[in-house]
This record gives structure tokens, sequence and C-alpha cells, in this order.
């Protein structure tokens, strides 16, 4: 299961140019954090079809406590790509509910098109 989830990430990441963005232009561009987050987790969206991304938005949250978390975000219809359980590039399920629940000890990737 493990060797399966990484696999889903390096291909993820061969997949979609927003994730090798090189220059501090482009970051700072294409990267906006999400405000008012729970204590422990970080969540940032890559924007604006970064780095020539054929995603519209990707939406990336980290959670590093124990429990469950649930984040506020921005409303659009969302689909799950990566969460605890599975990481690939094919969507899990559709998310327009204006929030997300994140695993403890996890991360969640969702994106727009």
């Amino acid at each position: 299961d493990v060797f399966n989830y990484y696999k889903g990430l390096i291909n993820l990441r061969k997949l979609h140019p927003a994730f090798k963005m090189i220059s501090q232009a482009q970051i700072e561009a294409n990267i906006n954090f999400l405000e008012g987050t729970p204590e422990n987790t970080l969540g940032f969206i890559i924007s604006n079809n970064a780095n020539g991304d054929n995603w519209k938005n990707i939406l990336i949250v980290y959670n590093a406590n124990k429990e469950y978390v649930s984040i506020q975000i921005p409303f659009e219809n969302w689909y799950l790509a990566v969460d605890d359980e599975e990481a690939g590039v094919k969507p899990r399920r559709l998310i327009d509910s204006g929030k997300v629940d994140v695993a403890g000890i996890s991360m969640c990737l969702l994106y727009s098109e």
C-alpha cells in the first residue's frame, strides 16, 4: 500500500508542471496560503494554471494533528486526488461543500479544472 501511495505521488509530480515552478516570481504569483486554518495545519492553493498546468487550481492541506480536522475551502467544484488512503491523478470524489475533512497526520490534495 505504501509503495502504491508513493508511486501515485511521484506520478502526480511528473504529470503536473505546477509542482515544478523554478522562480521566486512564479511562486509568489501562484501560491496563496489559506487563512484561519486550525492549529497544526497548513493549507495553500496553487492557482492560475501555474506553470502551464492543466489543473486551474490545486489545493493542498497538511494536518499534523492526530485527529481529523475540517478546513474551510473556497466554494468551487474540487476533485479529491490525494488523501490518507490513496494518491494519484484521477479524481476520487467531488467535494463541493466548502469544506474538506483531513485525516490526522496526513495531507490531502484537491484540484479544480
